[in-house]
C-alpha cells in the first residue's frame, strides 16, 4: 500500500524537499537514513541538515522502502537501523551490498555490541554506531565513512575481533575469514597487482577495490598497507599454484 510522505509518495520512504531545492548548489554528501521510528530518523536528519557538507535525502522505515529509496535517490551514504520491518537486518545489508557495492553502510545500532558489530562489518557495512552516541559523534562517523574507510567505536575493537574472528590468525583460516570476492582481490594484492589493474579485471571502480581491501585489512588484524601486502605475498607464495 502506498502513502504520501513528503512531497513524493513512495511505500516507506519520505524524500527530503530540500534535496531537490539544493541541486544546484556544491554537493553535499547525500545521506538516506532509515530507522523503524520516524521520529529518529527525522531527528537525525535535522543534525545532518545543520552541517555544510551533509544533506539527508530522504528517510526509509522499511526494509522494502530502503531498497526502493536507494534505487529512486542514488545516496552517497546509508544509515541503517538492523530493526527494519520486513527483511531487514544482516540479510539486508548484504542485499544491498550486492547491488550498491559502492554504497557505504552505518549501521545505526540499538546497543553497543562488538560481536553485533562484527557481524555487520562481515555483512559488508562500513561502520557500526549505537544511538546511544550524540549527534556529534554519527556526524562524524557517516563523514567517516563517505570516505571509503571503516569506522568502529575503538573501545571495543580488540573484542571485537577476538569474539568474532578468533584470536589465532594462520594462512589455514584466512579462507575461512575472508568472503570469495576478498579471497581473489588479496591474492591479487600478493602477486602485485595494483588497485586500478585490479578494479580493471574485476570490472570494479578503484573505490570499491579499496572497500574490500579495507575489509581484509580489519578481518586480518592488519593496522597498515604494507603489512597488507607482506601477508597476501606469503600467502601467494605458499597457497597459490603456478597459473599459465
Amino acid at each position: 500500500m502506498h502513502r504520501p510522505l513528503g512531497d513524493i509518495t513512495m511505500p516507506g520512504v519520505l524524500i527530503s524537499k530540500m534535496a531537490r531545492a539544493d541541486k544546484a548548489k556544491a554537493k553535499p554528501g547525500r545521506v538516506l537514513i532509515a530507522d523503524e521510528f520516524p521520529l529518529v530518523c527525522e531527528a537525525l536528519a535535522d543534525k545532518v541538515d545543520a552541517t555544510e557538507d551533509l544533506l539527508s535525502c530522504g528517510r526509509a522505515d522499511d526494509a522494502a522502502g530502503v531498497i526502493g529509496a536507494i534505487e529512486e535517490l542514488r545516496p552517497d551514504a546509508l544509515v541503517l537501523s538492523l530493526h527494519l520491518p520486513g527483511d531487514g537486518g544482516f540479510e539486508l545489508i548484504r542485499r544491498i551490498r550486492l547491488s550498491h557495492p559502492e554504497l557505504p553502510i552505518l549501521v545505526f545500532a540499538t546497543h553497543s555490541d562488538s560481536a553485533q558489530a562484527a557481524q555487520a562489518l562481515r555483512a559488508g557495512a562500513k561502520g557500526y554506531i549505537s544511538k546511544r552516541q550524540d549527534a556529534e559523534a554519527v556526524i562524524a562517523a557517516i563523514r567517516h565513512v563517505l570516505t571509503g574507510k571503516i569506522w568502529v567505536n575503538k573501545d571495543f575493537m580488540p573484542n571485537l575481533l577476538d569474539r568474532y574472528f578468533g584470536k589465532e590468525l594462520t594462512h589455514a583460516n584466512i579462507r575461512d575469514l575472508l568472503t570469495k570476492r576478498e579471497l581473489q582481490i588479496f591474492e591479487m594484492i600478493g602477486g602485485g597487482v595494483t588497485t586500478r589493474e585490479i578494479a580493471d579485471r574485476l570490472f570494479i571502480s578503484q573505490r570499491t577495490v579499496e572497500s574490500h581491501r579495507d575489509h581484509i585489512k580489519i578481518k586480518l588484524k592488519v593496522d597498515d598497507i604494507f603489512k597488507l601486502h607482506q601477508m597476501a605475498f606469503e600467502w601467494v607464495q605458499e597457497n597459490i599454484s603456478p597459473r599459465p
